[in-house]
């Protein structure tokens, strides 16, 4: 009897690695942010964002600031300062979507 190495299952899978998903520039106060992850504050003015529109449980989106938005605290969106948040131009905040509400990460 001729012995077969057995067959796994990783050995039959491929794996799909998806790309991230990059949204739309974002100048309105309640940005819409499902199915994508990635946005861009470009703000003409000082406006303060008060939602993150159409998130799904779980979602996690990164903004890049661009110094005019204020993302603001206590409804919505709970930052992780507590306080509303001037979003600095050039760095990266994350916020993830859990119980209807979005929390800035702790970082």
């Amino acid at each position: 009897m001729d012995y077969k190495e057995p067959s796994t299952f990783f050995s039959r899978v491929a794996f799909l690695v998806l790309p991230v998903t990059m949204g739309s520039k974002i100048n309105i106060a309640t940005p819409k942010v499902s199915n994508a992850e990635v946005f861009q504050c470009v703000y003409s003015a000082p406006t303060t964002i008060t939602n993150f529109v159409g998130g799904s449980d779980n979602q996690t989106i990164r903004v890049l600031g661009d110094g005019k938005a204020t993302v603001k605290n206590g409804t919505n969106i709970f930052t992780n300062t507590g306080a509303n948040k001037l979003l600095v131009a050039n760095k990266v905040y994350r916020f993830t979507y859990i119980n209807n509400l979005w929390y800035e990460d702790a970082n």
